[in-house]
């Protein structure tokens, strides 16, 4: 049931798009789902931070962890 409701909710969405025609991508997202730029710049720092704190602590902890020690 919960299957055909979403494939009818699709149905929907597409039929109405078709419908709209000049709406761009960008304002369908903002429209639809409150998708906006605000973060960006957060996103792209979280994005290249994230890797390199990861690389940074993996060696450590490896180190730290001494598996020869008895």
């Amino acid at each position: 049931m919960q299957e055909k409701k979403q494939t009818k909710r699709l149905v929907y969405i597409l039929l109405l798009s078709n419908s709209v025609g000049s709406q761009t991508v960008e304002g369908f997202l903002r429209n639809y789902f409150g998708f906006k730029n605000d973060f960006l710049g957060v996103v792209a720092l979280v994005n290249v931070a994230f890797p390199i704190v990861f690389a940074l602590f993996f060696p450590i902890s490896i180190k730290m962890f001494s598996f020869q020690r008895r």
